[in-house]
């Protein structure tokens, strides 16, 4: 606290004490970001993270300090399906493996407010609203950022939906209030957006990016 800084046993470690401060126990959990864990293999070389298992029940409650910006219970999509080696004060450990399925849903909407011009010139207020794995990333970005980066992220968000034109003020809700929604704001300026010359001028559709998990093997 101190410092201000920690590492994810560090994380794990304050987490841990301020929950028992309050009867509640947590257990550490070693997992690996990159690839699954062989039950087979008893090292500690097959691990590169560490995240919080708190009992309930026959089950855990699964927290990743690291990430400091997850909505409650939302694990990351590289650490979710997989062993963790949860281990308990008294030294007992088992593999138990993590939720497949994200604590929060995955949603994104995109809402647009503009009109076009007498010349074909849009103007336009866009506003993004995710919740889930596409919302961990973006408060991750917009957390590490400074301010004068903001517009970068908009104008590769804005790329991202294959559309042109300008960007600019660029702002974020906060990041760090993972109760609600996590929503990105910014304009956007087109010229001959539409071409009112053409009889089949066809307007480009904003559509919000997908994010989905890749389907297992088995």
């Amino acid at each position: 606290l101190a410092h201000q800084y920690g590492d994810c046993k560090d994380k794990l470690t304050l987490l841990a004490a301020m929950l028992g401060s309050v009867g509640i126990p947590a257990y550490a959990a070693l997992i690996n970001a990159q690839r699954d864990t062989d039950g087979d293999i008893p090292s500690p070389m097959q691990f590169n993270h560490m995240i919080t298992a708190v009992p309930q029940g026959k089950d855990y409650i699964w927290l990743d300090t690291t990430t400091e910006i997850a909505p409650f219970r939302l694990l990351a999509p590289s650490i979710r399906g997989k062993k963790a080696l949860v281990v308990a004060p008294d030294g007992s450990a088992k593999l138990v493996e993590t939720p497949r399925q994200p604590a929060v849903e995955n949603s994104q909407t995109v809402e647009i407010e503009g009109k076009v011009s007498e010349l074909g010139k849009l103007q336009a207020h866009v506003r993004v609203v995710a919740r889930g794995d596409a919302e961990l990333a973006y408060r991750s970005l917009f957390r590490r950022a400074s301010a004068n980066q903001w517009k970068q992220i908009g104008e590769a968000l804005h790329v991202s939906y294959g559309l042109g034109g300008e960007v600019a003020n660029v702002s974020s809700s906060d990041p760090s209030k993972t109760q609600e929604a996590f929503r990105i704001d910014y304009d956007v300026t087109a010229n001959d957006y539409l071409d009112w010359s053409s009889r089949r001028s066809q307007p480009v559709l904003y559509l919000p990016v997908l994010w989905l998990r890749d389907v297992d093997e088995d």
